[in-house]
C-alpha cells in the first residue's frame, strides 16, 4: 500500500483509523495544496471531519463511512451519526458504503431486512440530511454472483444536510462502473457556479403588493405606439418589461431581506410603543410598520409559491420552508452539469451540452417521412366525419362558462377570450416573454381590452406575429439519473397570448372529438382516461396463467416521442378527411406549423 501511495498519491496527506479497528478500515487521503483537513472523530466505522477548501469555498464536516455488515453493530454507527448530527451549523456531507439501504427497492435478487431500513431511515432523519443528486448507476454493489444468485443494492450514497446544499448547490455525486470489483467508486463534483448566462425575464404575482403597482402598469400601457394592434401589446409588454425589472431592483431583488427588514422593524416600534404606551406618533409608526410587514410577508410568501410550484399547497397554511425544500429540490434535478450526446459522447461545458440538445432537437422535430403513404381517405370515410356529424344534427353544444359553442368555427366573443385567458394557471412556466396569465388576470381593466382584440384578430386574419407564437422548449428528465440528452421530457413553453388563442381552439374541438375517437381511445377526449386501458390490460394478463386458457399473446407497441412526431402533411390529410371546415383547419395548421421553437437549458435559452 505504500509504494501505491508514493506512486499515486505523492505529497498527499494520509490518516487511517487503524487505532480504532485492527488493520484499519478507512484510508482517507488528501492533497494539502487545495484543502487543509483536520480530524474531528474517529470509529472503526467512520472518520469525521473539518474540511477548509484552500480556494476560498465555505469550510464543511465530511464523514466518511464504511459500515459494519451486521445491524448489531451498525447500531453504534448510526448512534454517533445522530450525535454528530446534533448541533451541527456547518455544512455537512456524509458518504461511504452504509451497508444497508434506505429504501425497498433499492435492492434486487435479495430480501430486504425492513428493522434495518428502519433503523437507517430514522438516523438519516434524525441528522437532517439527504440525497445528493447523483448520476450513473442506481445500484451501486453487486455480489457478482452469477445467473439468478446475482443481488445488487444500492448501499453506497452520499447524503448532505441543508447548509451543504445552500452552499454547493451544484454538487453531484457520480457513480460510475464497478470494473472487476464489487462495489461502484464514488466521484463527488462541484462544479462552478455558472452566472454568465442571463437569466431570461419573468413575471412574478409578488410585484402586484408594490405600492402604485397598478398606476405603474396604467401609465405605461396606456403610452401609444405606432403599428399593428398585435405589434402594439408586442411592443407594450417589452416596455412592461423594463419597468418591472426596475421596480423588482427598487423593492423586490433580495425580497427575503424585505421581509426580514420590515419584520424587524415592526418589532423595534413594537417595542418603544409598550415602553411609552401613551405615545400616538409610536402607535401611527407601529399601524405603518405593520402595515409594510403585511405586504412584504404576503409578497414573499407568493413569490415562494410561484417558485415552488406546489399546487397542493396553495390554499394551506404558509410554509416557507417547505417552499425553500421544493425549490431547491426541483433546480438541483433539473439541473444539468454533464450529458452524452446522440452520438454517446459525454460533454460537460455549458456551450458543448447546449449543442447537443439542439442537435437531438433538430432531428426529432424534422420531418422523417420522405415516402410517406397518404391518408386513405376511403378508411378514414368508414367511420364518423364532421360533415356526417353535421348532417345528422348529433354534433352537441359544449357550455364554456356562461356561453354555449355550437360548432367549430361558431365566433369566438369577448367573453370567450376572457375566459380561456383566466383559466390558465398563472404558476405555470411562461413563454419567452415572460408573462404568465398572472400579469394579464391581475390588470385585465388595463389590458384586457387589447389582448381580447389581438386573439379576435388572429380568429379573423389567421394570422399571429412570430413574437407572440414563440415557443420554449424547457427539458424535464425523465430519470433521477438523466446520462443522455434522449433521457428528458421536452415542455413547450408559449407565451400567455398563444395559449389562450390555442385553448379556444380545444374547447372547440371538445364537441366533436367525442364522436370522431372510438369508445376504446383513452385519450384525447374530456373524461377518459388512460389508466382505464391499463387497468382492463391487467385485468386480461391476469387470467393468462390459468391452465385451461386458450393459447395467446399480448403485444405492447411504444411509438417513440409520439406527439413529437407527427407529421405535419398526416395532420393536414386527416384534417381534411374527417370533414373538418377549411378556417378551422387554417387556424390549427397555422398554430402547429409557425412556432419558433428554442431550448431552455439550466435557466437560460
Amino acid at each position: 500500500m505504500g509504494a501505491l501511495y508514493v506512486n499515486m498519491f505523492n505529497g498527499w496527506c494520509f490518516t487511517t483509523n487503524s487505532s480504532n479497528c485492527k488493520g484499519g478500515r478507512i484510508v482517507l487521503a488528501w492533497n494539502p495544496n487545495a484543502f487543509t483537513l483536520s480530524v474531528l472523530k474517529v470509529t472503526s466505522q467512520l472518520i469525521h471531519c473539518l474540511v477548509c477548501p484552500k480556494s476560498g469555498s465555505v469550510e464543511f464536516c465530511c464523514t466518511f463511512v464504511y459500515a459494519f455488515n451486521q445491524s448489531k453493530e451498525r447500531e453504534y454507527l448510526w448512534r454517533d451519526l445522530c450525535g454528530l448530527g446534533f448541533g451541527m451549523h456547518k455544512p455537512w456531507i456524509v458518504l461511504g458504503d452504509f451497508n444497508c439501504v434506505l429504501n425497498i427497492d433499492e435492492r434486487v435478487g435479495a430480501p430486504v431486512r425492513h428493522q434495518s431500513m428502519v433503523a437507517f431511515r430514522n438516523c438519516v432523519d434524525i441528522c437532517g440530511i439527504e440525497d445528493v443528486k447523483a448520476v450513473g448507476h442506481f445500484y451501486t454493489w453487486s455480489n457478482k454472483q452469477a445467473g439468478e444468485g446475482r443481488v445488487f443494492s444500492k448501499i453506497n450514497r452520499v447524503l448532505a444536510n441543508d447548509l451543504w446544499f445552500q452552499n454547493y448547490p451544484n454538487a453531484e455525486a457520480g457513480f460510475l462502473s464497478e470494473g472487476e470489483y464489487d462495489h461502484c467508486p464514488i466521484v463527488l463534483a462541484v462544479y462552478p457556479c455558472d452566472n454568465i448566462a442571463k437569466k431570461p425575464f419573468r413575471y412574478f404575482a409578488m410585484w402586484k403588493y408594490a405600492q402604485g403597482y397598478t398606476d405603474l402598469v396604467k401609465v405605461n400601457w396606456s403610452k401609444s405606439v405606432v403599428g399593428t394592434l398585435m405589434y402594439q401589446v408586442v411592443q407594450k409588454l417589452k416596455r412592461m418589461k423594463g419597468v418591472l425589472k426596475e421596480l423588482n431592483r427598487t423593492g423586490f431583488n433580495d425580497i427575503h431581506a424585505a421581509d426580514i427588514k420590515a419584520e424587524h422593524d415592526l418589532e423595534l416600534c413594537q417595542k418603544d410603543l409598550h415602553l411609552a404606551p401613551g405615545e400616538s406618533e409610536l402607535a401611527d409608526r407601529e399601524v405603518e410598520a405593520a402595515k409594510r410587514y403585511k405586504l412584504m410577508h404576503a409578497a414573499y410568501i407568493s413569490f415562494l409559491k410561484q417558485k415552488a410550484k406546489e399546487a397542493w399547497a396553495k390554499d394551506g397554511d404558509e410554509n416557507s420552508s417547505l417552499f425553500h425544500k421544493s425549490i431547491r429540490a426541483r433546480i438541483i434535478h433539473n439541473t444539468v452539469h454533464a450529458i452524452h450526446d446522440m452520438h454517446g459522447k459525454w460533454v460537460c461545458d455549458p456551450t458543448s451540452m447546449s449543442n447537443a440538445f439542439l442537435e437531438y432537437y433538430q432531428k426529432l422535430l424534422r420531418t422523417k417521412a420522405s415516402s410517406r403513404s397518404n391518408v386513405m381517405i376511403d378508411i378514414v370515410h368508414a367511420g364518423p366525419t364532421l360533415e356526417q356529424l353535421q348532417k345528422d344534427q348529433l354534433l352537441a353544444p359544449v357550455v364554456v362558462g356562461s356561453f354555449t359553442i355550437f360548432k367549430p368555427t361558431s365566433p369566438v366573443t369577448s367573453e370567450e377570450v376572457k375566459y380561456s385567458m383566466f383559466s390558465i394557471n398563472g404558476d405555470k412556466a411562461p413563454g419567452p416573454d415572460g408573462f404568465g396569465s398572472h400579469f394579464f388576470r391581475e390588470n385585465w381593466n388595463i389590458v384586457g381590452e387589447d389582448v381580447t382584440k389581438v386573439v379576435l384578430d388572429f380568429f379573423h386574419t389567421g394570422k399571429l406575429l412570430k413574437e407572440i407564437n414563440s415557443t420554449t422548449i424547457t427539458l424535464i428528465p425523465k430519470t433521477n439519473r438523466p446520462k443522455s440528452v434522449t433521457e428528458f421530457r421536452p415542455i413547450s413553453c408559449c407565451n400567455v397570448i398563444y395559449k389562450c388563442i390555442t385553448k379556444i381552439l380545444c374547447e372547440r374541438m371538445k364537441c366533436v372529438l367525442p364522436m370522431l375517437i372510438a369508445e376504446n381511445k383513452g385519450a384525447f377526449v374530456h373524461g377518459r382516461f388512460i389508466m382505464h386501458n391499463i387497468m382492463m390490460c391487467q385485468e386480461i394478463v391476469r387470467q393468462y396463467g390459468r391452465k385451461n386458457a386458450s393459447p395467446g399473446c399480448l403485444i405492447k407497441l411504444d411509438m417513440q416521442k409520439a406527439y413529437d412526431t407527427i407529421e405535419w402533411d398526416f395532420l393536414e390529410e386527416m384534417l381534411l378527411a374527417l370533414g373538418f371546415p377549411t378556417q378551422f383547419f387554417n387556424w390549427i395548421m397555422f398554430c402547429v406549423t409557425t412556432p419558433k421553437f428554442s431550448i431552455m437549458l439550466n435557466g437560460s435559452a
